[in-house]
């Protein structure tokens, strides 16, 4: 299982909180989150996102 910091509030997130997380954008805002986890990670840990793998 993969855990990540939320280098903004500086707190560790499991890969599961994460998943957690998207279902539920997903469901909030399908519109917006029409992609796949993998997608969302990525954007989440790239140069502008707030999440870096550790």
């Amino acid at each position: 299982m993969n855990i990540f910091i939320d280098t903004e509030v500086m707190r560790f997130v499991t890969e599961k909180e994460l998943r957690q997380e998207f279902e539920q954008l997903k469901r909030e805002q399908p519109e917006e989150y029409a992609y796949t986890f993998e997608q969302y990670v990525q954007n989440c840990t790239s140069k502008n996102g707030t999440l870096e793998e550790i």
